[in-house]
């Protein structure tokens, strides 16, 4: 009976320490609840993408590389850092090698011809079953990997070709824009591949457009776009070897403009563009999808979930503001409708969601980990020693 009011004050210690950091979380952001769920406004299945090829004379919107004053950037150590920087090698054997190729870069060399990218790369890689794929900012190519069906690791298959021929043949902004900050990921649970593409650039508006939302705000459900897809795939063109100096064909990645996150106010939306293969072969055909975002859909970091694919992305360069986003995995790897839903957070550095590797499951309906480190890099706080999740 001794022990009764000792484990009654161990189970009020608890419920108090929950409730704390209940409450430090809510001052930090208060409850989002204004998740969208947004139909796609364009879907079809493609042809397979080894037939596919775009000329280089479309719109194209990448990046510049630009100088920050962040103090990490000019070789100071922020204060808190020290404590936890490792300044050490560690003891145990380093990672083995298994293969080095050359990717994507000055004096590449493939099937459709060379090219030379520029800063920043956006570099993005995905490793699958047989296959390699990269896609550097706008442009992407597909390598071989040693195993059952090939007998060396980096020969070059497909590429270098813009990102959008993916797109090809599906209309709208995906086809007709080429746009930097693509991001590829292989799906290990299913045996397929994933192509996120961002549109930077408002596409014409629509009389059904919706508004931007804001943190906090209910949830709003998006109008549906175009009827009747996925369409039947159509044959598409071999792609054509281009010159061995392609380069001068290829239109310079620019600038984004200033303030290209406030358009005019005559301007429609912007959009999320995503290919889901139908097999594990990366140059075959591809569920196509696209979504509406009112706000600027910066920086997409994919992550494979069973429950979803994950997406989150910023806003623009002078908004504190990003989009947490999750679409509808299982309804997209059978090419079938599906939904996008977001919420929007203020006030937050980077967000990163948990990325499955291997095979291994979490258990049955656990949710996606969200995690972002401290600060606002661009109100330059940058002095913050933790880790949200």
């Amino acid at each position: 009976m001794k022990q009764a009011p000792r484990i009654a004050l161990i189970v009020l210690a608890i419920v108090v320490a929950i409730a704390t950091i209940v409450a430090m979380v809510g001052r930090r952001h208060h409850e989002s609840n204004n998740a969208s769920v947004r139909h796609s406004s364009m879907r079809d299945v493609s042809a397979p993408l080894r037939s596919t090829t775009l000329s280089s004379d479309a719109d194209e919107a990448g990046e510049a590389e630009s100088e920050t004053d962040a103090p990490a950037r000019r070789g100071i150590t922020p204060r808190g850092s020290a404590e936890i920087e490792q300044t050490t090698h560690g003891s145990r054997p380093p990672a083995r090698l298994v293969a080095s190729f050359d990717g994507l870069g000055i004096g590449f060399a493939g099937p459709q011809g060379t090219v030379n990218l520029r800063n920043p790369s956006d570099n993005t890689l995905a490793v699958g079953r047989d296959h390699i794929v990269q896609i550097v900012n706008t442009r992407m190519a597909v390598f071989t990997k040693k195993g059952k069906q090939f007998d060396t690791t980096g020969k070059v298959l497909y590429g270098a070709v813009e990102t959008r021929n993916v797109f090809k043949d599906f209309g709208g902004p995906c086809e007709a824009r080429n746009n930097g900050d693509a991001v590829v990921r292989y799906d290990q649970l299913a045996d397929r591949w994933l192509i996120v593409m961002p549109i930077f650039s408002r596409v014409p508006k629509r009389a059904d457009d919706a508004t931007p939302g804001k943190d906090g705000e209910p949830a709003r459900s998006s109008v549906r776009g175009q009827a009747g897809q996925p369409g039947v795939a159509h044959p598409l063109l071999q792609p054509r070897p281009l010159p061995l100096d392609s380069q001068a064909l290829l239109p310079p990645v620019v600038a984004r403009p200033p303030n290209s996150n406030r358009p005019p106010a005559d301007s429609g939306s912007y959009a999320m563009c995503y290919a889901v293969s139908t097999s594990p072969d990366p140059m075959g055909a591809y569920y196509r999808y696209e979504f509406v975002r009112p706000l600027f859909p910066d920086y997409p970091r994919p992550a494979v979930w069973p429950d979803g694919y994950y997406v989150p992305s910023s806003t623009g360069d002078e908004v504190i503001q990003k989009h947490a986003c999750v679409v509808d995995r299982a309804k997209m790897l059978k090419g079938e409708d599906a939904t996008e839903q977001c919420v929007i957070i203020d006030g937050v550095n980077f967000l990163n969601n948990a990325d499955l590797d291997g095979m291994q499951l979490p258990p049955k309906g656990a949710p996606n980990i969200m995690m972002a480190t401290g600060g606002t890099q661009l109100k330059k706080v940058l002095e913050d020693d933790g880790i949200y999740v």
